[in-house]
């Protein structure tokens, strides 16, 4: 840099003008500098606030619709899918199983005596069916297997490409594993969990709507509870 120096006892009026209006100008110039790039860090910062602002909300938005979804396919106590969900998934295996030609299982799986188990309270109650729905969300092994909570204390499992012969070897399996369980209903540990099963498997047809398979496996349960107790009925 190069400076430059002024002998300001050798300067007259007029210069003194020139002088004051040049540095005046630089000063201006200076703090004009100043405010451009205060300008543009004050830019940067909004556009990146609200970049920040939109990736928040966006990340929001994404989580409680994860959270809705949640709520509309999975059952919240046990993490299978709920009622609505399942006839969904039935509807869609009965046209799937009927271009195909190809069986589709189901079975109906209820607590026995649920009703009794619900006077010892609400916890005791949630823990069986979480367990249980442990027990089923097991035979889930294929993509198109699902399994749902339908109502407190009864469960349901579709198996599609599954005859009945099949359906009933897992039914029985589930019985065993129940069994295993080994959860007690009384103080003294006598009574243990239990539950019966109703068993179907049907070729999708023209003339049969997807309630028929329904229907076929809640009667094979009814069966199966006026039977008893730890009941699998195939129809």
């Amino acid at each position: 840099m190069n400076w430059v120096w002024i002998d300001y006892h050798r300067i007259d009026s007029t210069q003194w003008v020139y002088l004051n209006l040049l540095l005046t100008g630089s000063a201006a110039a200076a703090l004009y500098t100043i405010f451009l790039k205060e300008c543009e860090d004050r830019k940067h910062f909004l556009v990146q606030h609200k970049k920040n602002l939109m990736n928040f909300d966006r990340s929001q938005l994404e989580e409680s619709e994860s959270r809705l979804r949640f709520l509309v396919v999975l059952d919240s106590l046990t993490g299978l899918a709920n009622r609505k969900s399942f006839e969904r998934g039935i509807k869609m295996e009965w046209n799937r199983s009927g271009r195909s030609r190809q069986p589709v299982g189901l079975l109906r799986i209820n607590i026995d005596h649920f009703e009794h188990l619900t006077e010892g309270g609400g916890e005791a109650v949630e823990s069986i069916c979480v367990q249980l729905a442990d027990v089923v969300r097991g035979y889930t092994r294929r993509s198109g297997d699902l399994a749902a909570h339908v109502q407190k204390g009864q469960f349901a499992l579709l198996l599609p490409d599954t005859d009945l012969n099949s359906s009933f070897q897992v039914a029985n399996k589930i019985k065993e594993d129940i069994r295993k369980l080994a959860i007690a209903l009384d103080a003294e540990g006598e009574e243990r969990l239990t539950a019966s099963i109703g068993v179907t498997s049907m070729i999708p047809r023209p003339q049969f709507m997807c309630d028929e398979i329904v229907k076929t496996a809640e009667e094979a349960l009814r069966r199966a509870q006026s039977l008893g107790h730890e009941q699998i009925i195939c129809l």
